[in-house]
């Protein structure tokens, strides 16, 4: 077969998916995945397509392809965890990640069930967002680039400044590396 030369890339043939990078590789294509392949680090892997050849994104991968909390398949694992926060106190909204990881926000949706208005923070120690929360109501925010969490092994906590009965914080977060 032959073939031209630009810029010192030359197509290469024949190397498997998940195998050593070979120099100079061209790689083209999206491999169908109905569950998150295993592929270790420093190896060859192909664009993600679900079944119809869409390109897979996270957090927008189909509902097959999420993780759950505390999952360890796939680089990336999405998870949801709810907590109740009553007076003024400090919860934690999303655990600390495990060692070499960040738990990156992509939802967050505040209950106030109390009569209350109240001021939320979300904090991870570095970063601070405030939202508003009337009484009786619910408030959130969906977000397409994810609040990123400020380092590794970081939790993220809720705070409410004002005193209230009962506000449950709910947060969908993806885990990054």
């Amino acid at each position: 077969m032959a073939y031209t030369t630009y810029n010192s890339v030359q197509p290469v043939s024949g190397s498997s998916t998940s195998a050593a990078a070979p120099t100079n590789a061209f790689y083209m294509g999206a491999n169908a995945q109905l569950t998150l392949p295993a592929s270790t680090l420093n190896t060859l892997t192909g664009i993600m397509s679900d079944k119809f050849g869409r390109i897979i994104t996270i957090p927008q991968g189909p509902r097959d392809m999420v993780g759950v909390l505390g999952s360890t398949a796939g680089y990336n694992a999405n998870a949801n965890q709810s907590t109740q926060i009553r007076a003024t106190t400090s919860a934690v909204a999303v655990t600390a990640a495990p060692a070499g990881y960040y738990f990156d926000i992509t939802s967050v949706v505040f209950c106030n069930s109390s009569n209350n208005p109240t001021t939320v923070t979300l904090t991870d120690g570095t970063n601070t967002y405030y939202f508003a929360v009337p009484p009786g109501d619910i408030r959130g925010a969906n977000y397409s680039v994810p609040l990123k969490a400020s380092g590794t092994t970081t939790a993220w906590s809720a705070t409410t400044l004002t005193s209230i009965d009962s506000l449950w914080v709910t947060v969908q977060y993806i885990k990054n590396s």
